[in-house]
């Protein structure tokens, strides 16, 4: 068994490092302009921007939109309780180790990238946001798959990290979700 999870290993590092930007910045703060659009896609799950909308939604929104923010409150607590349990239990390290933690929200407590917590948060809003309305599918689709790339093209995470973390984020926005009704 360890050497098949060796072997994916290797194949995840390969090709992950094959889709890696090759003059990473250090930090957010020295990318340059070229390098913007996938910075910024890297940013697109961050907590804080998504707490503004849900507070916008809840301030201004209609009873139905506030139903559909506190199930994403829910999911996406769900969800990075799922993804730290797992970050703690699997603590594989960042791609470009301790440099790629700069990239977290919280860089001095995300030292591990298994799976991406990004990647899980966007897949939970996306799979929360289509049970509210199926227009929303293709857009949240889309969101996760440019939040999960642009970690990957930024060295922030492995592939498999950002595929696990979106599954880990569709499958507890379920679960949540199936505990609201």
């Amino acid at each position: 068994m360890s050497r098949v999870i060796e072997s994916l290993d290797s194949l995840d590092r390969r090709w992950s490092a094959s889709l890696c930007m090759k003059d990473l910045p250090a930090s957010p703060g020295q990318i340059l302009p070229r390098q913007w659009p996938v910075a910024l896609c890297a940013r697109l799950a961050d907590g804080p921007l998504w707490i503004a909308i849900g507070v916008a939604a809840t301030v201004w929104g209609s009873t139905g939109l506030r139903e559909t923010v506190l199930g994403a409150v829910t999911a996406v607590a769900l969800t990075a309780c799922v993804v730290g349990a797992v970050k703690f239990v699997v603590r594989r390290e960042r791609p470009r180790g301790a440099e790629s933690a700069l990239w977290s929200t919280i860089p001095r407590y995300d030292h591990y990238s298994f799976p991406s917590g990004h990647a899980a948060r966007a897949a939970c809003i996306a799979v929360v946001a289509a049970s509210a309305d199926t227009r929303l599918l293709v857009p949240g689709m889309l969101l996760t798959l440019a939040v999960a790339s642009s970690r990957v093209i930024l060295g922030i995470h492995y592939l498999l990290d950002v595929v696990c973390g979106a599954a880990v984020g569709a499958l507890t926005a379920q679960v949540a979700l199936l505990l609201l009704r």
